[in-house]
């Protein structure tokens, strides 16, 4: 797979790139409005992918200001994150579990796990009551394990 920016896109892709000429958050929702993004414009809904969570939740605010300042009535697109892309460009076998009820199942195996087994992790596990503590494990084993599946490691 090449990285090459100027390879056409896939058939239904839109690459814009959005210049240096106004900050880059002002000039996507001036694309996306002029798109059809605001009730009245056909077709499907569009995809738009950020580089984080708080870049999608800015832009969704600056269309609501737009959408607003017209009178219209918004039509958002999709916003994801760079993170939450892989998942919408195939179909998964099984539905992604619930972000609270998968920190609770690593967070009670880590803690049924023996110690003898965590000590390859950490010299001392947190005590059985304190939950920040199997929390904050759990968070970071969490993260280890979404980085090294990213790279088909495990």
């Amino acid at each position: 797979m090449s990285d090459d920016v100027t390879q056409d896109p896939p058939a239904g892709v839109e690459r814009r790139f959005l210049g240096w000429d106004a900050p880059a958050l002002e000039r996507a929702a001036g694309l996306i409005r002029g798109g059809a993004a605001e009730t009245g414009g056909e077709g499907a809904v569009p995809l738009v992918v950020v580089p984080g969570q708080r870049a999608g939740r800015l832009l969704l605010e600056r269309l609501v200001g737009l959408a607003e300042a017209r009178g219209a009535t918004l039509r958002p697109p999709e916003i994801v994150s760079q993170g939450g892309l892989p998942e919408r460009l195939y179909q998964a076998e099984m539905p992604a579990p619930d972000p609270i009820l998968e920190r609770l199942v690593w967070m009670v195996a880590l803690q049924r796990t023996p110690a003898r087994s965590l000590e390859a992790l950490l010299p001392e596990p947190p005590e059985s009551g304190d939950d920040a503590g199997w929390d904050a494990l759990e968070g970071t084993i969490l993260t280890l394990h979404r980085e090294l599946g990213a790279e088909g490691l495990t």
